[in-house]
């Protein structure tokens, strides 16, 4: 849990299909990061589909080709209520109980990028957001 919790912190995402019962998982990193992201799918295998896909796309703004690595878990009840405690009438938000952001869970807030990321976090100018991080983390400073 505490994996999924700084992960939907970060670049993480959740998906609840319009027609399904349950939420499932969706984690993208780039290349660069591919370590990491074994790492993340070796930690959640118990959650994961069978294999994760590697893509390449051209960025129209510079012309480069990126590959990216994404993977989807099978969807679960479980995933359900994280959804229900990220997402407010379908979009990501950062949740007010914080009590999931333990030390490993900021850890892969930390190693994710925030550059695929879809939620207003670290480096997404929601200020009073983060402040709950501070909070959390030092107490009233």
């Amino acid at each position: 849990k505490e994996i999924l919790f700084g992960s939907l912190l970060g670049d993480g995402q959740l998906e609840l299909p319009p027609r399904g019962i349950n939420a499932r998982f969706g984690f993208t990193q780039s290349e660069g990061h591919k370590d990491y992201f074994i790492s993340v799918c070796n930690a959640l295998f118990m959650i994961c589909s069978t294999k994760y896909r590697e893509y390449a796309y051209v960025d129209k703004r510079t012309l480069k080709t990126y590959i990216s690595l994404s993977f989807w878990s099978k969807s679960m009840p479980m995933l359900t209520e994280f959804y229900n405690i990220f997402y407010l009438n379908g979009v990501k938000r950062i949740p007010t109980d914080l009590s999931l952001l333990t030390p490993l869970a900021l850890a892969h807030l930390i190693m994710q990028d925030g550059s695929r990321g879809t939620c207003r976090g670290p480096g997404g100018g929601a200020v009073p957001e983060l402040r709950l991080y501070g909070k959390r983390i030092f107490g009233n400073v």
